[in-house]
């Protein structure tokens, strides 16, 4: 999966002083289902911090994936499914808790820290 996703450039790596400190696997998809409609979408498939000296890179993954929303009109950011309540989603404004994910609709990329 790994291998695929790289191919298809959907995976950025991110550098600090020449440090791989992490990456974000996502995919755009303009046939995601949400609540029963049909919408464009930033899926997050993962986020991997590689670096136990970069603190902070979960926010950095969450504001990357709200500006590839906006790149790309996308209509949302599905993200975050899995992660309890100490979270980078909490911290990077514009992300809802409303849903059994963490959300984040294109008119609230704007939000800012």
């Amino acid at each position: 999966m790994v291998t695929e996703l790289n191919r298809y450039g959907q995976l950025a790596y991110f550098y600090y002083k020449d440090t791989l400190v992490g990456v974000v696997a996502f995919n755009i998809n303009p046939d995601f289902v949400w609540w029963g409609y049909m919408v464009k979408a930033v899926e997050e498939v993962f986020v991997l911090s590689m670096s136990d000296d970069y603190a902070g890179f979960g926010r950095v993954a969450a504001q990357f994936l709200k500006d590839l929303c906006k790149e790309n009109q996308c209509d949302l950011v599905f993200a975050g499914a899995f992660l309890g309540s100490n979270n980078s989603y909490k911290k990077v404004k514009g992300y809802s808790e409303e849903y059994p994910t963490y959300v984040c609709l294109r008119k609230d990329c704007d939000a800012v820290e």
